[in-house]
């Protein structure tokens, strides 16, 4: 939290929440993903363009996921 309620440490921008950081509207977005989204993985793992890429990894190790997923170099 910050030090002064409201108010960003950093810029000293007023702090808000928007509509779409609502508990209601992330329930809604995780209802759509699994209902629209989650499906559309097995059919692309299937046609083998699914690519899988760690995102907790460093920034190289994503980078070079990457590359090796879409670029020239196929690792």
């Amino acid at each position: 939290p910050p030090k002064q309620p409201g108010i960003c440490d950093k810029c000293g921008g007023q702090l808000f929440k928007r509509d779409d950081d609502k508990p209601e509207a992330i329930k809604k977005r995780l209802e759509i993903y699994h209902q629209e989204t989650k499906p559309l993985l097995a059919v692309y793992d299937k046609l083998k363009v699914l690519y899988r890429i760690d995102g907790a990894k460093s920034i190289e190790e994503v980078y070079e996921q990457i590359d090796c997923a879409i670029g020239e170099n196929k690792c």
